[in-house]
């Protein structure tokens, strides 16, 4: 089906005699674009398109304005306006339907994605390792910029030098990582590049299955970034050493039943109920700290017998002093990247904790 739009040819002679009108105004093509209201920047460039006849459809209103902003009249160019021709009708377009992939065509798509995939794998494991090394600076918010540093490196390897010059100055503009840190990371960025070139790995093949993808019977792999998996990471951790945290309160509580048994005292659940606070500020405060000492004075002079009370916290601070080593430390200071907790963090037998 033809549209019913028609295109109209702009004659070289048209233009011509319009700049020549121009010319017998004296005018400029600054004056005449300001003359026609034409006030933007390449006002000047409009009325030399339309001059030189690259305008190929100007319209009436336009034309109009020119010969009026130069002092003449459409009669003025009535002997060429028979050379204005209408173009040829042009054939309305129809939107392509798209034929179905193949299953050869689908398994080439599969090939290129999972060698992305595969690319992209390679990089978050190594930006993984970078944010979880102790020498960079802490802190979620700036392990985020530093693994988007990363990134941006490695793409602007693949790019250009400069992109990855742009990156790491927009890097040093903010706060939180200075210029060693963006050294290393771009070093690290610079080694994976050069790896993953030598092996072939920045290729558009892949080695994964793409016909069983098609078909169903493989799965591409889930990638996760770098700094999700260190935030995963530093929550096993920290669960870690709450539960050793824990059982280790558990043990010294069954232990201190026969204690406390031993000073004569009828009932012993109110004196092991104290027992998870003295826990907690040995574990939070060091040996001779005010508040450690504050707190214990504290607690004997509520008490109703205040050498027992005092006995029972000498023997919780002893116990857990010996015992302590059995608990994870923080998780900035957990050895390893993902190394399982060492026989010494283990959790205490069922038997201790009865």
């Amino acid at each position: 089906m033809e549209s019913l739009e028609r295109g109209f040819e702009f004659t070289p002679e048209l233009g011509e005699r319009l700049r020549g009108l121009r010319l017998q105004a004296g005018l400029s093509q600054n004056a005449v674009a300001r003359m026609m209201g034409r006030l933007g920047r390449k006002s000047s460039t409009l009325i030399s398109r339309l001059e030189s006849g690259k305008n190929r459809c100007p319209t009436l209103g336009l034309i109009a304005d020119f010969l009026k902003a130069c002092g003449a009249t459409f009669s003025d160019i009535s002997d060429v306006l028979d050379q204005y021709t209408i173009g040829s009708p042009v054939a309305g377009k129809r939107k392509r339907k798209r034929k179905p992939k193949t299953r050869e065509e689908r398994i080439e798509q599969v090939k290129r994605y999972g060698a992305s995939l595969r690319r992209k794998k390679r990089l978050e494991d190594r930006l993984f390792e970078l944010l979880m090394d102790k020498e960079l600076p802490e802190g979620t918010e700036v392990k985020k910029r530093i693994a988007e540093f990363g990134r941006n490196c490695f793409r602007a390897r693949e790019r250009t030098r400069r992109t990855a010059q742009e990156e790491r100055g927009k890097l040093l503009a903010r706060q939180g990582i200075g210029k060693s840190e963006a050294d290393r990371i771009e070093q690290a960025m610079a080694e994976l590049f050069q790896q993953m070139d030598e092996s072939g790995e920045l290729d558009r093949n892949s080695v994964v299955d793409a016909a069983g993808v098609v078909d169903g019977r493989v799965k591409l792999p889930n990638v996760k970034k770098a700094e999700r998996r260190v935030n995963e990471q530093y929550l096993y951790k920290l669960g870690w050493r709450r539960m050793a945290r824990y059982y280790l309160m558990l043990r010294i509580q069954n232990e201190m039943r026969d204690k406390v048994k031993e000073m004569g005292v009828e009932d012993v659940r109110p004196y092991l109920g104290l027992v998870p606070s003295i826990f907690s500020i040995a574990a939070e405060t060091e040996p001779s700290a005010d508040k450690r000492n504050k707190w214990v004075e504290e607690q004997i002079a509520r008490a109703r017998h205040k050498e027992s009370v005092r006995q029972l916290i000498e023997l919780v601070f002893e116990r857990y002093e010996e015992l302590k080593g059995t608990i994870p430390p923080r998780p900035e200071d957990w050895p390893g990247i993902a190394s399982p907790p060492p026989k010494q963090w283990c959790f205490p037998s069922s038997n201790s904790r009865k």
